[in-house]
């Protein structure tokens, strides 16, 4: 797990799989990118997450749209009706995650990467 301070935001990037990832209690969490469905772990911990009372989601990737709708979803059949999601499907999608967050409270943002390339992109994406 990789740890990124920016303004109020300590970003924590670290793949699904990570036992740590799930004890976390994050006010915000990035998830990306999302080429098709979401895999069974990651969306197991955006499950758990939402359950611990994270409260903002967005998805990134060509998928994002579907992963977003599907995610909303989950949450309405568990009358979880207070939270925020986004999607970002457009060539500077972590970019566009990211300053999303300017609004929120400060805190802890998890970033579920899914794919070990795209963690360059979003740490440019958080650098100040």
């Amino acid at each position: 797990m990789e740890r990124v301070s920016r303004g109020d935001h300590e970003w924590l990037i670290c793949a699904a799989d990570e036992a740590a990832a799930s004890s976390i209690a994050p006010i915000a969490c990035v998830v990306g990118p999302c080429n098709a469905e979401l895999p069974t772990a990651p969306a197991g911990l955006v499950d758990r997450i939402a359950e611990q009372g994270c409260r903002w989601f967005a998805f990134v990737g060509s998928a994002s749209e579907a992963v977003h709708d599907s995610f909303d979803w989950r949450l309405e059949e568990r009358n979880r009706l207070e939270g925020v999601t986004t999607w970002h499907s457009g060539t500077h999608g972590w970019e566009e995650a990211v300053s999303t967050l300017h609004g929120v409270d400060a805190g802890t943002v998890l970033c579920v990467i899914l794919d070990e390339d795209a963690a360059g992109e979003l740490r440019t994406a958080i650098a100040p």
